[in-house]
C-alpha cells in the first residue's frame, strides 16, 4: 500500500495534480484533477479504509494518464 505522501509526490513530479479532504467520521475525499480545469476521478474512503487513499490515487493516475506510468506499461 503507497503511503499518501509517496502517492502526492508521485502525482507531483507527474505533473498531475489532485487533492484530498477529509470531513470528520466521514472520512477522506481524494480526487485527480483541479478546480479550475476539473476533477477527473473521485471517491470517499470511509475512516477505516483512508490508509488505502494514496494507493487509490496511484491506481486512478494510471488508468486515466498511462503517458505519465511508461514504467507500467
Amino acid at each position: 500500500m503507497l503511503d499518501l505522501d509517496d502517492a502526492i509526490a508521485a502525482l507531483y513530479s507527474r505533473k498531475i495534480n489532485c487533492g484530498h479532504q477529509t470531513l470528520w467520521d466521514g472520512g477522506m475525499t481524494v480526487w485527480l484533477g483541479d478546480d479550475v480545469n476539473g476533477r477527473k476521478a473521485e471517491t470517499t474512503l470511509p475512516p477505516q479504509s483512508m490508509g488505502s487513499a494514496g494507493s487509490w490515487l496511484v491506481e486512478a493516475a494510471r488508468r486515466l494518464y498511462p503517458d505519465a506510468f511508461p514504467e507500467t506499461r
